[in-house]
């Protein structure tokens, strides 16, 4: 990985079991299903270029994601300067629906973060980040669980670069 970016999908091979099912410029894709259970999610991991042009192969790239998935599916990562617009749901269950009587439907989650480049040079780093994953007891389906997981460790990180910023 040079310092231009990169995309990683870490998981704990003791709970989930994962397949690859797309590795683009910009994005991993795979699927996931915890260990024992066959229910499972996707989940996208980008890394958006910045140059505006480069930018809209991502969009094919998931067009062809998108093709593959059944179930649920969660896409994270650096967004750089890619708009996303998550409208309001003023009570509704989900963010949009399609297809007669709404027979298709998904909610919009935001549960990404920003990772700093100097975390990655902090010796020990990628051991505590997988410590905390593991420390966080979440049930439930498995795009809930990764989501949830995802938030308590958005304020792990968070409070861990604010103690070690500078050292």
């Amino acid at each position: 990985m040079d310092n231009k970016g990169g995309i990683r999908i870490l998981r704990d091979k003791r709970v989930w079991n994962g397949e690859l099912l797309k590795v683009g410029r910009q994005c991993i894709s795979g699927r996931f299903t915890r260990v024992n259970e066959d229910s499972g999610c996707h989940i996208t991991t980008v890394y958006v270029d910045c140059n505006r042009e480069i930018r809209k192969v991502l969009w094919e790239e998931l067009i062809r994601v998108k093709n593959r998935v059944d179930g649920p599916w969660t896409i994270c990562g650096d967004f750089n300067e890619l708009e996303m617009i998550v409208p309001p749901l003023f009570g509704r269950s989900f963010t949009w629906r399609r297809g007669k009587d709404h027979t298709c439907a998904s909610r919009i989650n935001k549960s990404y973060f920003k990772i700093e480049s100097w975390w990655l040079k902090v010796e020990g780093f990628k051991e505590k980040v997988k410590a905390w994953w593991c420390s966080f007891v979440v049930e439930g389906r498995a795009s809930y669980i990764v989501d949830e997981k995802l938030k308590c460790l958005k304020v792990r990180l968070k409070e861990w670069s604010k103690n070690n910023r500078g050292n």
